[in-house]
């Protein structure tokens, strides 16, 4: 469970067209355990999404970070949304 691995994955598509100039699209995706962080890059434009980055457990009960939460402020939020809908909406 200590390994750390990291996977990137790198695409490229020559001569595309922007502004009638040929430039390079390229796309790449940083891989890693509860994280991905996907990447456009188009000229001088560069964009980073959708990411995902999640915890298990996102709670430890016991040892030594006993008591430790993660995502809990960003956990909240959509605990309160979800709980706000009603059955059809949750049901969608």
């Amino acid at each position: 469970m200590n390994t750390v691995i990291i996977l990137i994955g790198l695409f490229v598509m020559p001569g595309c067209q922007q502004k009638k100039q040929n430039v390079a699209e390229v796309t790449f995706q940083i891989d890693g355990h509860h994280l991905v962080i996907n990447y456009f890059i188009l000229g001088d434009q560069i964009v980073m999404t959708p990411t995902f980055m999640g915890s298990e457990p996102n709670y430890i009960a016991d040892g030594e970070n006993a008591g430790i939460r993660t995502f809990e402020n960003e956990e909240k939020p959509g605990l309160k949304l979800y709980n706000s809908l009603d059955d059809a909406n949750r049901n969608k």
